[in-house]
């Protein structure tokens, strides 16, 4: 069984996380300040909040502060806490010298800020003062995407379920392995937050013990570009077998339900009939 760490809400098992994780962990006593970097949906802000609910300036304020809020003038902060820039590319300069201005001598402020950008990046770019980078870039982390940590998707999945079990009041007690397969052969753009909720729209519309397929609403996952991880171990030498293929694997992906491959083939029930006696496919027999 693979190592599994957890840091608040944060489950992972996967070897560049754990050891982020550690770094996160030495540096809780200390205000040091903290850049998180990673795309949508990696969990940069349940990192940052995570962060200040373990550090010695837990039983103080967190105040966060975005681009969309309208830019004060001055900015008054307590004498302890942390300040939560979130997308910190999305903050106008006006208002990241009023920030710099804030904290410049707040020595028990930590600030914690994210971005979906290299930080340095945003220095280039002229989208973040130079002076604020050096102010509060002194350790940086960046959260890998969830298609690089597959490893992780039983357990998050799992970990989600429970969750949303309590606030449902239901008892699923996993997901089926036709599901999990194709949940791991997914690329998830939208990363950890659309694996999140996946798991809750599923929890709450299914009526059965397990979590299937049909449950997990994927609508652009057999159509769209780039979604659907390319399966090398499957040798197609011709469009015909190309297809053969895929009917194939969205059968066994519906567990031979026809009506719902047909949907998801976006086919006529009849045609799809029609491909299955063409293909000679067959529905596997049940295991005795």
């Amino acid at each position: 069984m693979a190592n599994k760490k957890t840091f608040g809400e944060i489950v992972t098992c996967n070897d560049n996380m754990i050891k982020l994780l550690q770094q996160v962990e030495k540096i809780l006593d200390s205000n040091i300040n903290v850049v998180i970097s990673g795309e949508n949906g990696t969990g940069k802000t349940i990192l940052a909040k995570t962060i200040h609910e373990h550090s010695n300036l837990k039983d103080y304020p967190l105040i966060k502060i975005s681009g969309s809020q309208p830019v004060e003038t001055s900015l008054n902060l307590p004498l302890k806490g942390t300040l939560f820039l979130y997308e910190l590319g999305e903050i106008s300069l006006d208002f990241q010298a009023v920030i710099l201005m804030a904290i410049q001598d707040k020595k028990d402020v930590r600030v914690i800020a994210t971005t979906t950008q290299d930080i340095a990046s945003l220095v280039k770019e002229n989208k973040l003062r130079e002076d604020l980078y050096f102010r509060i870039n002194e350790i940086a982390f960046k959260i890998p995407p969830l298609k690089e940590r597959k490893e992780d998707i039983p357990f998050l999945i799992n970990h989600y379920i429970a969750e949303f079990n309590k606030e449902f009041n239901k008892k699923i007690d996993g997901i089926s392995q036709v599901a999990l397969d194709y949940l791991l052969n997914y690329e998830w753009p939208g990363n950890i937050r659309e694996l999140k909720n996946l798991m809750r729209t599923g929890v709450a519309i299914s009526d059965k013990k397990q979590l299937w397929l049909e449950d997990i609403p994927l609508k652009i996952s057999i159509s769209g570009n780039n979604v659907l991880k390319h399966d090398s171990t499957v040798s197609v030498f011709s469009l015909k077998s190309a297809e053969k293929e895929h009917i194939l694997r969205i059968l066994h992906m519906c567990r031979w339900n026809k009506s719902k491959s047909a949907k998801l083939l976006e086919i006529s029930r009849p045609r799809l009939d029609r491909k299955i006696q063409e293909f000679n496919l067959s529905k596997p027999a049940k295991k005795k």
